[in-house]
């Protein structure tokens, strides 16, 4: 029998509780909420890292972030000696394929390793790039007959918080304050907000990373930890906080949609036939929930737990599993889906038999970059 074709799709930034395939009041997510009621939903899956290279690098290789490399956030890349789920699936006959939004899962981190083909963007890039990428290539295969792994990545729900058309207020209904509509529109701005206060003269720190990426610098936060007396100091209201907010659910709904846009063509094609797809986000968004904006400054289920749906073969319709489940899950199921022998090193269970319950587990692991670890 043929092993079943194999999509991994990385919704980037999406914490679970702003999902409403996961409870959320609003109704953002109604493509995963369909997902969902094919598939096996798993209420309770964390990432275990709080940044994309780190939660990424879990996903593909079954290893934590620590495992594979120095955790040092200025030079951490996945080396050539970690084995990715693309290099094995190749060597068991499968063409493979990655579609990244850019950002952090690109070659300079070492996500390029064992692909039939691997694109990156050239920014922090929405499924509108990424998908008809994956799509073109899945219907010009060099070989249709082998089975094949698509991975694809999306940042829309990563900041900044604006997004195209309708998206943009579609909860927010007006224009928020000159002040809420910057720090929504900013790549900056929300970066230096503590609490409900923005120090508009703490500017971001940046390094450039060992493989040429510039990235924003842990540093940044402490400065807002223990800011100046004379420094200027801008209060947001309730209204600005919760507008920020309304920004963020449009970049879920908008991923939702183009989400829900891509698995239409691929089904209308006849391309999700013994196909187990696989969608999932790397880590949340704080949202001042705990002080910051970002992601980066905690291991919080805010940050860190996530959305986890999977659909096809071996997957029930409508089951929906309590167990801990993590990212490590994800590589480990890829391999067991495909018949292949997960490499030495790696962790991580078949969510099937997790569904089962079989290997449920007392605890998830997560790593923060900034020296944070969590249980």
């Amino acid at each position: 029998k043929k092993p079943p074709n194999l999509l991994l799709v990385s919704l980037d930034t999406m914490r679970a509780d702003h999902s409403s395939a996961y409870g959320y009041h609003r109704e953002t997510t109604p493509v995963l909420e369909a997902l969902a009621a094919s598939g096996t939903r798993y209420k309770n899956a964390f990432s275990n890292g709080n940044e994309s290279a780190y939660s990424h690098g879990a996903l593909f290789t079954g290893r934590y972030a620590s495992e594979l490399a120095d955790p040092t956030y200025e030079t951490y890349a996945i080396p050539e000696n970690a084995t990715l789920v693309s290099e094995a699936l190749t060597a068991y006959g499968y063409e493979t394929a990655a579609f990244t939004a850019g950002g952090h899962v690109t070659a300079d981190f070492g996500f390029n390793q064992g692909w039939s083909q691997f694109s990156s963007e050239s920014s922090f890039a929405s499924l509108w790039a990424t998908a008809p990428k994956a799509l073109a290539w899945l219907q010009n295969r060099s070989d249709p007959d082998a089975p094949w792994f698509v991975f694809v990545h999306s940042y829309d729900a990563h900041r900044p918080y604006t997004r195209p058309g309708p998206w943009d207020h579609l909860y927010a209904r007006q224009v928020g304050s000159h002040l809420a509509e910057v720090s929504a529109a900013s790549p900056c701005l929300s970066e230096m907000l503590k609490g409900p206060m923005l120090y508009p003269e703490l500017t971001p720190d940046w390094f450039n990373h060992q493989g040429g990426a510039p990235i924003l610098s842990t540093q940044s936060y402490r400065k807002l930890e223990n800011p100046p007396e004379d420094t200027t100091k801008i209060p947001l209201s309730e209204a600005d906080v919760q507008h920020l907010i309304d920004h963020y659910d449009g970049g879920i709904s908008y991923a939702d949609t183009l989400l829900g846009l891509f698995l239409d063509e691929l089904r209308q094609k006849k391309l999700l036939e013994n196909t187990v797809v696989v969608v999932v986000s790397d880590h949340g968004e704080d949202m001042l929930d705990h002080g910051y904006i970002n992601h980066r400054t905690g291991l919080y289920d805010s940050c860190t737990k996530v959305p986890l749906i999977v659909m096809g073969p071996g997957f029930t319709p409508g089951a929906v599993v309590e167990d801990l489940v993590d990212g490590r899950d994800v590589a480990a199921t890829l391999w067991a889906l495909a018949g292949a022998l997960p490499p030495a090193g790696s962790g991580g269970r078949d969510l099937r038999e997790v569904a089962a319950g079989k290997m449920s587990q007392d605890a998830v692991f997560s790593e923060g970059i900034m020296g944070m670890v969590s249980v």
